[in-house]
């Protein structure tokens, strides 16, 4: 409640300066009733109710004066004037503008004299000078021009003395305030080099351990992938040679390589069901090594017309065989099987010949083709490939081929040339 009512007084006195008396009036009432109440309340000390009560009544009769309402302002006034609030320092300076206000002259003169001579603080203040401004508006009200006159001009005197004071002090105060400033600025500039240097510093220590993580997996990174494409290499070489032995052995053991006599159709039924998938695989081998040996992978335009034409095998029966006994979905891919299987040879065997060569000797038809098939079935590039040591007398061309193979030769190398000997680039295998 004590803070509600120092609120109510502030409040009153901000509608008093907005002209809205009305209201600080109606604040007024709420205030006395709010004081009343309190009166009533064990708990404030001693002179707290009558101090409020001082404030309030010496407020309102201000303000009931300035709304033309003399006689409720006189008559609050006399209850102001039997508190003992009333007759203190601070009692005898808040009646005094509304005494000046009310034309009570004399009163105002009697208490603005006593605050004068009772007054406390610094007498180079704005507090003392509103004493003296109270002073010369009490004489003059009395008509007292002269007396009126002298308290003016200790006003004026005192108004230039307190503007020197504060001159003084503010620029004291600019000067600390600039001298403050200039060494703060000086410290903001030292910790701000300081603390670029240090981010410079840790920057250029992260980037180097950037760089240094980078470079270490980037070789950790080459070594798994060349081992990796070495075994992956090794194991190429163990199929080519598993695969080369077994029809080397159908080779010496078939009686008849006859293509049409012996191939069964999907569309007629085999005598003997019970022999049915020996048969289907010597059908086959037999179709293998007839494409195989007559070289059919290397036309890079093949058809399966040709194919069928020339192993004897059925149309029905072509890609079931594929499927069952190469692990291949199409005829297409079981021939691209078979040019890698070549091209394997070429790149293990010679190693000045360029890929682009190779590709086009193992029956692709662009480079790019090449590469793509090569990754997706052997998980990596031809360059992956270790290739043999050239020996003095070793260059030959594939088995079947007259046409002399693109070679590098010292700085006259090509772009095939220097695709050749890059075996040591490797990329990483497609994943299982």
């Amino acid at each position: 409640m004590a803070n509600l009512s120092t609120i109510y007084g502030e409040y009153m006195t901000f509608q008093a300066d907005a002209a809205r008396l009305k209201d600080a009036i109606a604040t007024g009432r709420r205030r006395q009733a709010l004081i009343d109440r309190m009166s009533t309340l064990p708990g404030p000390p001693p002179g707290y109710i009558d101090q409020q009560r001082g404030f309030l009544y010496a407020k309102m009769a201000l303000l009931l004066c300035d709304d033309h309402r003399p006689n409720e302002a006189a008559a609050l006034y006399d209850q102001y004037r039997r508190l003992d609030f009333a007759g203190t320092y601070t009692g005898r300076l808040f009646s005094v503008p509304y005494l000046l206000r009310a034309g009570r002259y004399a009163d105002a003169l009697s208490n603005n004299s006593q605050c004068l001579n009772d007054f406390p603080g610094d007498t180079l203040s704005y507090d003392y000078l509103l004493l003296l401004q109270q002073q010369s508006a009490a004489h003059r009200g009395l008509s007292d021009f002269r007396a009126a006159d002298a308290y003016m001009l200790r006003c004026y005197a005192l108004q230039d003395s307190i503007y020197a004071r504060e001159s003084r002090t503010k620029a004291q105060e600019y000067a600390s305030l600039f001298d403050s400033q200039e060494k703060e600025l000086e410290l903001t500039r030292t910790r701000a080099q300081s603390q670029r240097k240090t981010i410079l510093i840790g920057a250029s220590l992260a980037f180097i351990a950037l760089l240094l993580l980078i470079l270490w997996a980037v070789i950790r990174n080459l070594r798994i992938m060349k081992q990796r494409n070495r075994i992956e290499a090794q194991r190429i070489d163990e199929l080519l040679s598993q695969k080369q032995e077994l029809r080397k052995i159908y080779a010496a053991s078939a009686p008849d390589t006859a293509p049409a006599a012996s191939a069964p159709d999907a569309t007629t039924p085999a005598a003997d069901t019970a022999d049915a998938p020996d048969h289907e695989y010597q059908t086959f081998i037999r179709m293998e090594n007839i494409i195989v040996e007559n070289r059919l992978f290397l036309n890079s335009k093949i058809s399966r017309e040709d194919i069928l034409r020339a192993t004897g095998v059925g149309k029905n029966t072509l890609v079931p065989l594929i499927k069952k006994y190469a692990g291949s979905v199409n005829l297409n891919e079981y021939i691209n099987r078979l040019r890698l299987e070549h091209a394997v040879r070429l790149l293990r065997d010679n190693r000045v010949y360029t890929v682009d060569y190779i590709a086009e000797a193992s029956g692709f038809n662009s480079r790019s083709t090449f590469y793509r098939v090569f990754q997706n079935i052997y998980g990596m590039t031809p360059l992956a490939v270790p290739r043999h040591p050239l020996q003095a007398g070793t260059l030959t061309a594939p088995p079947g081929d007259t046409s002399a193979p693109p070679v590098s030769h010292g700085n006259n190398a090509g772009r095939g040339g220097r695709d050749a000997f890059r075996e040591d680039q490797v990329v990483s295998r497609r994943s299982a």
